[in-house]
């Protein structure tokens, strides 16, 4: 017998555990209900198109409405591939949302307290990329602080960035090493030279320019990393930081 004990679903145990039985000739023991009764499961459907979950309690909520035969709602702000599966009603908007006592939006960005409404789980994709510039010797403490203050600026958490980007003369800098340590995500940097490649900007600097070798390291860090992505925050100056987010392009898939 092959048993997932622990994150059965969101840390891929379930799955696991029927691949190593299938390899050893095994039996999988799952138990979790869903599973068991083959239905929709949103922590497995979140983990698998890389969205983040902003309310665990909301998530088992959902699960155990489809579980007891509700319908649940859903709304994207994404393409969407495959057919819903049953349990999940497909709603064109928010007002249409409102039908239903349960239901989940996958959106960019998370609504702020007023707009939020009551039964909805909301999914937020892992497809921000975050472009940075720092003054040298930047602290670990100050450089999150004022990231954080950028996502929040953009209704975004911190789960939702997939990679921190900067120019190679901030490759061995511990401010932004650690930062990126932190959300457990990679750290590209590039040469100046690959960084002009990027033509499109929303400012230029002089100062910058004499010192790195590029006007603008953040915004040209950020695309570089996402170069079909859009721009959702350019070019943001603060203490002793700079910062750009770009979005990559994203499918939902139900299939």
């Amino acid at each position: 017998f092959v048993i997932p004990l622990l994150s059965g679903h969101v840390g891929g145990a379930v799955e696991l555990a029927e691949l190593t039985a299938l390899s050893i000739g095994a039996v999988p023991v799952i138990t979790t209900a869903t599973d068991v009764q083959q239905k929709f499961a949103v922590d497995v459907f979140a983990t698998r198109n890389h969205l983040v979950i902003t309310d665990r309690v909301m998530a088992k909520k959902i699960s155990a409405g489809i579980l007891e035969g509700k319908k649940v709602g859903i709304v994207s702000d994404f393409p969407v591939i495959g057919e819903v599966p049953d349990g999940l009603v497909w709603c064109r908007n928010i007002e249409d949302l409102k039908q239903y006592t349960l239901g989940i939006v996958i959106c960019q960005r998370m609504p702020g307290e007023i707009e939020r409404l009551e039964g909805i789980l909301y999914l937020l994709p892992q497809n921000v990329y975050l472009g940075v510039g720092s003054r040298r010797g930047i602290e670990k403490e100050l450089f999150l602080k004022e990231m954080e203050t950028v996502l929040k600026r953009n209704n975004m958490v911190q789960k939702q960035v997939c990679a921190v980007g900067s120019i190679d003369l901030k490759k061995d800098e511990e401010g932004i090493l650690e930062f990126a340590a932190l959300l457990k995500v990679p750290f590209y940097t590039y040469p100046a030279e690959e960084l002009k490649e990027i033509r499109k900007v929303s400012s230029r600097s002089a100062f910058v320019e004499q010192a790195a070798g590029v006007d603008n390291v953040c915004e040209r860090a950020a695309y570089r990393m996402c170069p079909k992505g859009s721009l959702v925050q350019e070019k943001i100056c603060m203490e002793r930081c700079t910062a750009a987010i770009v979005c990559g392009k994203i499918e939902i898939d139900f299939s």
